[in-house]
């Protein structure tokens, strides 16, 4: 039960703890400035009624003086009698020892009487210029004020009682309009304080139905921004912030665990082609190497073809090795290029390999075509955009390689580097997925030579390794190709400045030392 009692504030609506401690300070206040005013009231008529006493005694005493004993209870009571404007009084004369006949009463005083303390003359001595309050005789409820004022001649003394019943009627009356009023005013304040309260804590509800929102699922629901400099306001405010926080936890919980997911099925496919492309040279290893340990076929051709596959498969675990790096995002070692230079020294090399394709280079760059990046994986995507030119076109078809600058929104420029062939082309739909992993297009877009047969044949990794290279240095690449018109692969890389560390002397041999298209 304790316990219950003890937890029954935090059941209770704030709104209701608000109006109800509004309401008790309020009723605390008018409770308050009631009782101190009713006191001030009460001892304001109290001071009249002493002062109607002292003007009372001083005619009694007046009287006593001029007629002496003759000031008979008659006499008095005829003077009491006058319209003078008393209140209910009543006069009393006693001896020395305290003695007296009763009060002579005014006609609008009741017939109750004072209650006194014997009034000897050492009383009335004691008493003399003080006016007390005491109660009734006879009738309960009822107060007077007396005061009692000792003879000139110690003979006796002069006894004079206001009943107080005009006092307490009023003090009584204006007690009850305290009350009255204090009921209408709480009353008042109840309903509007209510109001105001339910008003204000809108914004709270607001927020209580965000947070339902949120728990079902909605992290874009915010709550209506407020003034800052109200409380509700800075809650809100607060209470944004933090929903932005925890909507951008989540996005980014679920950004990392689809990427989790998109790369363990990249890993688990990629898995899947490597151990299927590894099985072929490694397939034709076992079988050449069976051969040869039967005896069969001629050595010399059998030593070959386990050496051009065991290269095949060597090339093509350095290409995964590659690949896992590039997806690793490590640190390259990046200095100034000039991409220009390693463009001429890639046409001379695949010149040199393959000098049944013509290859052009086409310098068109109004600046020094300087990227930031590894000269060697720089090296590397041109040479494997060149070599999937060549190996993928007849014999004869001409390749141009372009290296040009270029403005570009936002940035210093960028530098662009195509290589185009005039082959047979790509279909829309090999062209969408011609940087995936291990993808090659349509046989028929396959150089076949009869003489050096599947030495070409390519891993399916050569350009899924120039899309990350060329990501890996902040750049893009496109393919544009369509089927009879060629393929054109653009490169574009941003272009730095200032060139201070380019030698001109490369730029200059670059265009001297390309090849003559044939």
């Amino acid at each position: 039960m304790i316990e219950t009692l003890r937890r029954l504030p935090d059941r209770v609506p704030l709104r209701v703890t608000l109006v109800t401690s509004v309401l008790v300070l309020v009723t605390m206040a008018l409770g308050a400035s009631g009782a101190a005013g009713t006191y001030a009231l009460r001892g304001f008529l109290i001071e009249r009624v002493d002062v109607q006493l002292t003007q009372a005694t001083g005619m009694i005493l007046g009287l006593q003086q001029q007629y002496g004993e003759d000031a008979s209870r008659d006499l008095l009571r005829n003077y009491l009698s006058l319209p003078m404007g008393w209140s209910a009084l009543g006069v009393a004369v006693a001896d020395q020892n305290g003695d007296y006949d009763g009060f002579i009463l005014t006609d609008n005083t009741s017939q109750s009487q004072p209650r006194l303390t014997r009034p000897t003359i050492e009383y009335a001595q004691e008493k003399s210029g003080e006016p007390f309050t005491t109660s009734s005789q006879s009738r309960r409820g009822h107060q007077w004020r007396v005061l009692i004022t000792p003879l000139a001649d110690n003979s006796g003394s002069v006894i004079v009682a206001i009943l107080l019943d005009e006092v307490d009627s009023t003090v009584g009356k204006l007690a009850t309009a305290h009350i009255i009023i204090g009921a209408v005013v709480l009353a008042v304040l109840a309903v509007v304080g209510y109001a105001m309260v339910r008003t204000s804590l809108r914004r709270l509800l607001q927020v209580e139905r965000t947070a339902r929102e949120i728990a079902a699922g909605d992290l874009t629901r915010r709550v209506p921004a407020g003034h800052p400099d109200t409380e509700v306001g800075r809650l809100a405010a607060a209470f944004n912030a933090m929903l932005g926080e925890i909507e951008y936890a989540f996005r980014a919980r679920e950004r990392s665990e689809a990427e989790a997911r998109a790369s363990e099925a990249r890993m688990r496919r990629f898995a899947a082609d490597a151990s299927h492309e590894l099985r072929t040279p490694l397939t034709a290893i076992r079988g050449f190497s069976e051969l040869y340990r039967q005896g069969g076929g001629d050595p010399a051709h059998v030593i070959g073809r386990i050496e051009h596959h065991a290269t095949r498969m060597s090339a093509l675990v350095e290409d995964l090795l590659l690949l896992a790096r590039l997806d690793q995002h490590r640190p390259m070692q990046t200095m100034p290029v000039d991409v220009l230079s390693l463009a001429a020294d890639a046409v001379q090399d695949t010149t040199a390999t393959h000098d049944d394709h013509p290859i052009r280079l086409v310098p068109n760059a109004d600046r020094p075509p300087v990227v930031i990046g590894d000269e060697l994986q720089l090296r590397q995507v041109i040479g494997n955009l060149l070599n999937n030119a060549v190996q993928h076109t007849p014999a004869g078809t001409p390749v141009t390689v372009t290296v040009e600058t270029v403005a570009s929104p936002g940035t210093q420029g960028e530098v662009v580097l195509s290589v185009a062939d005039a082959g047979p082309g790509l279909a829309p739909d090999d062209a969408a997925r011609v940087f995936e992993r291990f993808f090659r297009p349509d046989p028929s877009r396959t150089r076949t030579v009869s003489d050096k047969g599947p030495a070409h044949r390519g891993s399916g990794l050569g350009l899924s390794i120039v899309h990350a290279l060329v990501a890996a240095h902040g750049g893009k690449i496109k393919l544009e190709t369509a089927l009879g018109v060629g393929a054109r692969f653009e490169v574009r890389l941003p272009l730095y400045v200032p060139v201070g560390e380019i030698e001109p002397e490369k730029v200059v041999h670059a265009i001297s030392t390309q090849p003559e298209a044939s």
